[in-house]
């Protein structure tokens, strides 16, 4: 429309969130633009031996604002959380180690990104 213009002021990138401001029409506008979780590296199934001091499986998640992660047991009944980390440490190795792990990515307002991870026994095959 006549009269009116745009102007670009700045873009930011705080806390994990783009903010982009602008004037139009003599007012400030500043956006928030936000993007739901996703695995920056493929999480991956590990081996260990027993004994090993520890075993540690990884899920990096890129997320606007950030990821509220969870590590549960796969086929648990209850969903008691083990870590909150980016990484879970299995420490120390035991029989009961040998088992799947889920990681879940939770941003308010987007879909649950999750995985299933294992850890197995160095040497196992990975057939079933």
């Amino acid at each position: 429309m006549p009269g009116e213009t745009l102007s670009f002021l700045s873009l930011g990138y705080p806390s994990k969130t783009y903010l982009v401001r602008f004037i139009f029409d003599k007012m400030l506008v500043i956006l928030v633009c936000t993007d739901g979780p996703k695995f920056v590296v493929k999480p991956r199934d590990q081996s260990a031996d027993i004994g090993n001091q520890s075993a540690t499986l990884s899920c990096y998640v890129d997320s606007r604002p950030q990821a509220s992660i969870a590590w549960t047991l796969a086929h648990a009944p209850s969903e008691r959380v083990l870590s909150r980390a980016e990484t879970l440490v299995i420490s120390p190795v035991t029989e009961k180690s040998f088992t799947s792990y889920r990681c879940t990515a939770s941003v308010d307002g987007f879909t649950d990104v999750s995985r299933v991870l294992r850890l197995r026994r160095s040497g196992a095959s990975s057939l079933r």
